[in-house]
């Protein structure tokens, strides 16, 4: 899926499918690459990727297995994106590393407060946001 190759997503989903792998690490791995991947690239994969996951347990396979065909064929060729996903570790890291200031201090004005404990460091949070999709 990472690839944009929905042939070889499909011929992996196969061979962990017949080879009796563990579906949970599948599906997994789908709803993750909805979120981090993809994400606000096209919102509704992570959507697909859970209704595919909740589909699957309901008929099992084999009928269960082409809700989550079409769910990788899908992941596999949507647009990707991680900026919320890079912008949510560099928020992270920053609560991490910075000095001083309340909740109240970063709820009120986030700007300053980023400003005064950036350190030398570059954080470009704000940046990775303004890189988000424009949607008609």
């Amino acid at each position: 899926m990472c690839g944009s190759d929905p042939d070889a997503a499909l011929y992996w989903l196969a061979h962990i499918l017949d080879g009796s792998g563990d579906i949970s690490q599948v599906t997994r791995r789908m709803v993750v690459m909805a979120s981090e991947n993809i994400g606000n690239a096209d919102p509704l994969a992570l959507q697909l990727a859970l209704n595919a996951t909740q589909a699957y347990k309901r008929p099992r396979a084999p009928e269960g297995e082409m809700p989550l065909a079409q769910a990788v064929t899908y992941l596999a060729l949507v647009p990707k994106s991680n900026a919320a996903y890079a912008a949510w570790n560099q928020a992270k890291s920053f609560t991490a590393t910075a000095s001083g200031g309340s909740v109240m201090t970063i709820w009120v004005s986030p700007k300053q407060f980023i400003e005064r404990n950036r350190q030398g460091t570059a954080l470009s949070l704000l940046a990775a946001f303004a890189q988000r999709p424009s949607y008609p």
